[in-house]
């Protein structure tokens, strides 16, 4: 009786140490899409000009360094970074659109660790700086003049 009693006290207790945990899900933050127009609200990748290779995102490492940032071309015509946000605290980047004559402009992130049952992070803020643009219904617009 007692070795039954062990060997489900054992079982017991390995259930509840290795209980599900954060570590069992990740959620990672949603992407972050833009969609280019001119001042006309014309869409830049559905008019031609601008393809995927005019655009270049990259995440400021601040010492001189710096990492591209993946980007996707939707079936609507907007583009969806990839990658951003996966850590807490802030992050800045550059972008460059490589068009006659060439448009920059930069964004920063914060992002938060999520609570609850699954691990992840989650995007609180984007900050546009140095060009015209608008937060609209999950996507911000970028106007390039």
């Amino acid at each position: 009786m007692k070795k039954y009693f062990l060997i489900i006290t054992i079982i017991l207790t390995s259930l509840i140490l290795f209980n599900c945990s954060e570590d069992d899900c990740f959620i990672p933050p949603e992407n972050i899409v833009f969609e280019f127009v001119n001042v006309s609200g014309e869409n830049l990748l559905q008019n031609g000009t601008l393809d995927k290779s005019k655009i270049i995102v990259q995440q400021n490492e601040g010492n001189g360094n710096s990492i591209g940032i993946k980007t996707n071309i939707r079936e609507d015509n907007k583009i969806s970074l990839e990658g951003v946000g996966w850590s807490e605290g802030s992050k800045d980047y550059d972008v460059y659109l490589t068009i006659n004559p060439v448009k920059t402009f930069r964004f920063k992130t914060t992002s938060s660790k999520i609570t609850g049952k699954c691990s992840g992070y989650k995007i609180d803020n984007i900050q546009i700086e140095d060009i015209n643009s608008t937060s609209e219904n999950g996507y911000y617009k970028i106007i390039v003049e």
